[in-house]
């Protein structure tokens, strides 16, 4: 539910407990993106893009990212205790998902990607929105 196309889920325990995920770039994907495109062909000498192009070819560039998640905070706790009734369509699913997104725009990497800070800030919008209205129960 959390990870976006490219990004791989990592279960994982680390502190603070508060912080519930955090996105690592795969630089060595990036690298191999940014030598396998055509500028580099213009911007670098022929026989160091050859050799650079022989390193990269051993990468495997199908992860962007790895999502590590936070088995110790009380959000992911409470995901995967409920995780029977809950999708993507769940408010706290969309803010925990806004949240990667943030983080992935904070990155480099992630300025490329067609899912962009502004869809993330009007995802997360809409989602306290839902939590606002939905009804509490009665104490």
């Amino acid at each position: 539910m959390l990870t976006r196309p490219g990004q791989r889920l990592i279960a994982a325990r680390f502190a603070p407990a508060e912080l519930p995920l955090v996105l690592v770039p795969d630089r060595e994907a990036e690298l191999k993106r940014r030598v396998e495109s055509d500028e580099a062909a213009g911007r670098i000498a022929g026989g160091a893009l050859g050799l650079m192009r022989m390193f990269t070819a051993k990468i495997d560039a199908s992860v962007d990212a790895d999502l590590y998640v936070n088995l110790d905070n009380p959000a992911i706790v409470r995901l995967l205790e409920q995780r029977a009734g809950i999708d993507v369509t769940h408010p706290g699913v969309k803010l925990l998902r806004a949240l990667v997104a943030f983080v992935a725009g904070a990155s480099e990497a992630a300025a490329n990607e067609a899912e962009g800070l502004h869809t993330a800030l009007a995802e997360y919008g809409r989602a306290v929105c839902e939590l606002l209205d939905t009804p509490r129960p009665a104490r």
